[in-house]
């Protein structure tokens, strides 16, 4: 629930305060294939809890006890055994379970609900980190009769296998690639009882016989204590269906966009690459193809936004989009090319559309904005002429207004029959009076600052629609977190609000603060994180904002002495400093330091170093 610039004296500010939302989100599947009845499991090692906050996984190097299962099954993945544990760890931008089998005890994990998969669809993306170990072993059921599927077959090294035990081992052609991000996927074809083996969407089908029992969802990790698994596991699916070929072509440009832009030959979807601004975010879509059709992607799946064929696809033909980031806001100032009316904006959130035209008939989309499904609040109202669907085919400029919205149903706003050849390129949804007719929105800002032994806290919202009330959180390590306060809500409010207040028992060290927004049908949304490092014997205090951020933020000072010099690190996960520079602090009441380091920092967690003297002081900081 997060607005920007609802009133243009608000510009400055509210750049340098853009805070990164999380929400709870109802969980279906990724890319909008299938729903939870069909997904049995859905684990990411960026979100390990499935709470939709990808900013609070424990530190580098800790033992996972369990891994969440986000499709809405609970069918979390557990580890009793301390010294079997995967340890959780970050590979350049993206976060992994690390396992390994090289040591005394292999490690593994089991599935709380264990299923054996016919027909079924396993997907994962890992990165194993070396050959030789006699197997590399995914999913596996070690009964009689049952199955393996590995990443490089024990007795035929360099190929990717499938084992029926009792039976016989079965090779596919593939080579395993070792040291890169790899999709692989398995697939027990309804046809017949062969495996379908993929790595980064090139196929070999294995021969595998009549007794093929299907794909295990037992173990993963280990299928005895001989044979393990040395890889780093990003993400794994497992679907209790046989996916059909436009829905494995729409997972395969989800994960391919979502882990640095694997290379695959069904690649659809270029709103990923820098040029078009990676936006790779919560990719979906909807396609067809002569063996079946995805017809919808959620928006609980894709930031707020679903898609369902109107005018049907041909063979071949796809929509795939995803958007940049949790972006919750409102935008007045970025709407030329809008109508006039009293009170211009548009939704911050912007998805890039990819369209694969082959031939035949336009086809044509229905687009739904959800605000809630995006993380935010908000009642859409009418009339239908005030909301706009809004295109443009570059990254910046003014927008086309391609239609008037067709529906409102609850909190969503429907577009009808979207043709494709309005083209590949970037949209969003705009209002021309956001007062009568909202947008999602709200919140403006977020901040703390020191009040001698206290912390004192403010916010600004730019509406409110049927908000309850707010919940000030804190929490001494940004995980772990409790309710410190409650302040009421105005509930309905199209003016510019002002809330303040005190945490009178801030923690020693490091404080972190959150905003908990309620709305009056009980849910809720976060605002970002805020830090106050508090000394008591210096009375230095320092916030850093926004936080999470990427990679440019604000160091507010208060409390240092004038003509105190200030060096400020930045220090990755490995320990290696990233950025360092000094600073002179002129001003003895508040001093703000801009960080803008001159090459952009992969995502993960950094501590920032800041050192006067004798003194250190270190807090946390969070780059998407």
């Amino acid at each position: 629930m997060i607005s920007l610039n609802p009133h243009n004296i608000l510009a400055q500010l509210t750049s340098l305060l853009l805070l990164f939302p999380f929400w709870v989100i109802s969980q279906t599947s990724p890319a909008g294939v299938l729903t939870s009845a069909s997904c049995r499991i859905w684990l990411d090692a960026g979100d390990l809890n499935a709470d939709g906050n990808y900013t609070n996984n424990p530190a580098v190097g800790t033992f996972v006890t369990t891994w969440n299962d986000k499709s809405g099954n609970a069918n979390n993945l557990t580890q009793a055994t301390a010294s079997a544990r995967p340890t959780y760890s970050i590979l350049g931008s993206f976060n992994t379970l690390s396992f390994d089998n090289t040591g005394a005890n292999i490690n593994y994990m089991t599935a709380t609900t264990q299923v054996m998969l016919t027909p079924g669809t396993m997907y994962f993306v890992i990165r194993a980190t070396d050959a030789g170990d006699g197997a590399n072993c995914l999913f596996d059921r070690t009964v009689a009769s049952n199955t393996s599927i590995r990443f490089e077959q024990w007795n035929n090294a360099n190929r990717i296998g499938f084992t029926k035990y009792g039976v016989s081992d079965y090779v596919s052609t593939i080579v395993p690639s070792y040291g890169s991000n790899v999709i692989l996927s398995y697939v027990k074809t309804a046809a017949s009882n062969n495996v379908d083996v993929t790595q980064n969407a090139t196929n070999n089908i294995i021969t595998v016989g009549s007794a093929n029992p299907g794909l295990p969802l037992y173990v993963l990790g280990k299928n005895s204590s001989v044979d393990g698994m040395n890889a780093n596991v990003m993400e794994a699916l497992a679907y209790n269906a046989e996916l059909n070929r436009a829905q494995r072509n729409i997972v395969d440009n989800y994960l391919s966009a979502k882990y640095g832009g694997i290379t695959i030959p069904t690649d659809m979807y270029v709103g990923d690459t820098p040029a078009n601004g990676n936006y790779d975010y919560e990719v979906a879509g909807i396609g067809t193809e002569a063996t079946g059709n995805n017809a919808s992607a959620a928006t609980s799946i894709t930031g707020g936004l679903e898609a369902t064929q109107a005018t049907a696809m041909g063979n071949g033909e796809y929509l795939i989009y995803g958007h940049t980031a949790a972006t919750n806001s409102l935008n007045t100032a970025d709407v030329a090319g809008m109508s006039a009316g009293p009170n211009q904006a548009r939704w911050e959130r912007i998805w890039y559309l990819d369209w694969t035209h082959v031939g035949g008939s336009v086809e044509t989309v229905n687009l739904t904005f959800d605000y809630s499904d995006g993380g935010t609040g908000g009642s859409p109202a009418a009339p239908l002429t005030n909301y706009k669907l809004l295109y443009r085919a570059a990254s910046s400029g003014a927008w086309t207004e391609v239609m008037n919205a067709s529906s409102i149903t609850g909190d969503r706003v429907t577009f009808n029959a979207v043709p494709y050849t309005q083209g590949d390129g970037y949209y969003t949804i705009g209002s021309l009076d956001y007062v009568n007719s909202p947008l999602p929105l709200t919140l403006v800002k977020f901040e703390a600052e020191n009040c001698a032994d206290k912390v004192c806290l403010n916010w600004s919202t730019a509406t409110e629609q049927n908000t309850s009330h707010f919940e000030v959180e804190q929490s001494s390590d940004a995980v772990n977190w409790a309710d410190i306060l409650k302040i009421n809500a105005a509930g309905n409010s199209y003016v510019l609000k002002q809330y303040e207040a005190v945490d009178e028992n801030p923690l020693e060290n490091i404080s972190y603060y959150r905003l908990k927004q309620f709305d009056l049908d009980g849910s809720y949304t976060y605002s970002g994180i805020l830090a106050v490092s508090l000394d008591r014997l210096s009375k230095l205090i320092f916030v850093v904002y926004p936080n999470p951020n990427n990679g440019e933020f604000i160091i507010e000072i208060s409390g240092a002495k004038a003509k105190t010099n200030i060096t400020v690190e930045l220090i990755d996960q490995s320990g290696e400093i990233q950025y360092q520079s000094d600073f002179l602090i002129e001003d003895m009441t508040k001093f703000k330091i801009p960080i803008n380091p001159p090459n952009k920092l992969s995502g993960g967690i950094y501590i920032c170093k800041l050192k006067s003297g004798d003194s250190v002081y270190n807090i946390k900081v969070i780059i998407n």
